[in-house]
C-alpha cells in the first residue's frame, strides 16, 4: 500500500517509512499529506539494469490516472493508503536526514533522505526534494539494488486525461 501511494504520490513508488531530525520527517509528512488534496502530475522514470521505462501519473479528486510507456490512461481510486491518518501513522516513527537543498525548475528546495533496510543486503534510499515555498514534493529519487526510480512533480494546470 505504501508503494502504491508513493507510486501515486509519486509515482509513488516509495512510501515506506524508515530515518533527519524529527523536523525533517515532519516536513516530509506534511508534504505527503498536502499532496493528498493538491492535484498533481508526475513523470516517473524507472531505470533497472540500464533499461529505462517512463510513466505518468495524475492525481485529483480522489483518483489517480496512470499511463505507462506510451500506453493508454487507466484510472483507479487512491485507496486506503492515501489517507492523512495512514500517512501520519506510517511516518510517525521514521527517521530522515537533511541533505541541504538545490533548485528544481528554479524553485528552492530542501532535500530529505529516507533510508530503509530490509533483508540482509536489501536497502532503499529515497531522496525527497521539498519546495521551500509551497511545501510540496517536487522530486523523489529512490535507489534500491540496481534500480533507480526518479519522479518529477508538476502542480500547474492539472486535469484528468481525455478518455
Amino acid at each position: 500500500m505504501k508503494a502504491t501511494f508513493l507510486l501515486l504520490a509519486a509515482a509513488l513508488a516509495v512510501l515506506t517509512p524508515s530515518t533527519v531530525a524529527a523536523e525533517g520527517c515532519d516536513a516530509l509528512t506534511e508534504a505527503l499529506v498536502k499532496g493528498l488534496t493538491t492535484p498533481w502530475h508526475a513523470t516517473v522514470t524507472s531505470t533497472i539494469g540500464g533499461i529505462s521505462r517512463s510513466s505518468e501519473i495524475i492525481t485529483l479528486d480522489g483518483k489517480s490516472y496512470v499511463k505507462e510507456q506510451g500506453g493508454s490512461w487507466r484510472s483507479r481510486s487512491l485507496g486506503s493508503a492515501a489517507t492523512e491518518a495512514h500517512i501520519r501513522k506510517d511516518w510517525a516513527t521514521s527517521t530522515c536526514t537533511a541533505q541541504g537543498g538545490e533548485p528544481i525548475t528554479g524553485e528552492a528546495t530542501s532535500i530529505v533522505l529516507h533510508h530503509t533496510s530490509g533483508q540482509p543486503g536489501e536497502s532503499r534510499d529515497t531522496r525527497f526534494w521539498l519546495s521551500q515555498s509551497s511545501g510540496l514534493l517536487l522530486k523523489t529519487e529512490t535507489t534500491a539494488r540496481r534500480a533507480v526510480v526518479t519522479t518529477l512533480f508538476d502542480y500547474r494546470n492539472v486535469s484528468a486525461p481525455a478518455d
